[in-house]
């Protein structure tokens, strides 16, 4: 408690007194000892009245406190309210106050979970997001710039049973299906133990420079199967009319964001594949005869060096431009991979199909343990039998494998 505090709580009362006190004086001086004439009386007496007035006038709050000053009332602290936003993220706006404590309501990209308790859904709500945790990782982040064709990777967590869909959000707010056949209802998100890829298309190669958003939601069976009959349907609209594919003016009934990151298109049309790294193996490799960028035939043999601390096996692996890496080897019928001597390696590859004039290939140089040099040397051996070779998604590659050289060439 402050001095002006003091005087506010005391001052009444001692006015009050002092009051009484000079009218008692007054009356004493005039009776006993009669030291004072009429005048002297009168105004003795209207000087204690007043003092008395004052004081009772405080007292009962008829009269302002001399040394009043403003209350002290605490500042209140804002609370936060966090939205995910589930279109394109706003800015930050102040809500009215409806009480003495304002809240602030803050828009969040869905791509940065906020840590603090999320406003309860309406009853507009579809379906029940996902909660955005650690586990939900993309290998695109915020910020990045992307080629228009690309592959994503991601996590997802292991109590997680709905489907996946990625849909790019284009300048003008439309929500863009990926799927690699729309026409026949094909090629739509994989996963695979807690991983999941997908091959995507950002726009059209116009869009270099202009800003997009891509997003990861979750979906049912029904609804799954819904946004595939639609897709189907813009296919045969496309085919009549040459209509293209609009996309979705907001997302589908039954579907729910669970993040999304804003990126920014270059003009490359083919970006470069993930790394496929999981494990650290001891040696270094290299490519050599052969550049970055070269044009290639359909085949060539490639070769390279080996440091003398390599213990694994050596495997080359050719990231078509459909998304899926193929193993490569001398001879997979017999099992006979890399061909290694003196510190050298040489391996025969083959650059797709007469169809892929053009288009880029991206060639690894990885070690592989023994496990995973058992998993690839069987599946060359199941695709000669079959006769079909289908390549693997990056999340189908086997634990136990490290890149060591890359180098991207063109077919000729």
């Amino acid at each position: 408690m402050d001095l002006a505090e003091i005087f506010d709580a005391s001052v009444d009362k001692i006015l009050v007194v002092a009051g009484l006190a000079f009218l008692a004086l007054t009356a004493v001086a005039s009776v006993k000892w009669k030291n004072l004439d009429r005048a002297g009386r009168i105004v003795s007496g209207t000087v204690g009245v007043i003092i008395l007035s004052l004081g009772l006038g405080m007292n009962l709050g008829l009269v302002p406190t001399l040394f009043s000053t403003a209350p002290k009332t605490p500042v209140p602290t804002p609370v936060v309210i966090a939205s995910v936003a589930t279109s394109s993220p706003s800015i930050a706006t102040a809500v009215p106050p409806a009480a003495a404590t304002p809240p602030i309501s803050i828009s969040l990209p869905a791509s940065n979970p906020p840590t603090v308790t999320a406003v309860p859904p309406t009853a507009a709500a579809t379906k029940a997001a996902p909660s955005p945790a650690t586990n939900w990782q993309m290998n695109v982040k915020d910020g990045d710039k992307v080629a228009q064709i690309i592959t994503l990777v991601g996590d997802y967590p292991a109590d997680f049973k709905d489907d996946l869909w990625v849909f790019v959000a284009d300048q003008g707010g439309a929500l863009h299906a990926q799927i690699l056949d729309a026409c026949q209802g094909k090629g739509r998100l994989v996963k695979r133990e807690g991983k999941w890829e997908m091959r995507i298309g950002v726009g059209v190669p116009t869009d270099a420079g202009r800003p997009f958003q891509i997003m990861l939601a979750s979906a049912g069976d029904q609804a799954s199967q819904s946004i595939v009959d639609d897709l189907k349907q813009r296919c045969e609209e496309d085919k009549l009319h040459g209509s293209g594919y609009p996309g979705f003016t907001r997302m589908p009934l039954g579907v729910s964001e669970i993040r999304r990151v804003n990126v920014v298109r270059t003009s490359d049309m083919w970006g470069l594949p993930p790394v496929m790294s999981n494990v650290r193996l001891p040696g270094q490799l290299s490519i050599v005869g052969i550049a970055n960028d070269t044009k290639v035939p359909q085949s060539l043999r490639l070769a390279g060096s080996f440091s003398p601390e390599t213990t694994d096996q050596i495997w080359v692996v050719v990231h078509a431009p459909n998304g899926r890496w193929f193993p490569q080897s001398t001879n997979s019928g017999t099992g006979v991979h890399a061909i290694k001597g003196e510190g050298q390696w040489q391996v025969p590859v083959t650059f797709g199909g007469d169809g892929n004039a053009g288009e880029p290939f991206d060639v690894v140089v990885m070690l592989a343990d023994a496990r995973a040099s058992a998993f690839l040397d069987a599946k060359q051996k199941e695709w000669d039998a079959a006769r079909e070779f289908p390549g693997l998604l990056a999340i189908e590659l086997p634990q136990g494998i490290e890149e060591k050289a890359r180098i991207r060439v063109w077919r000729e």
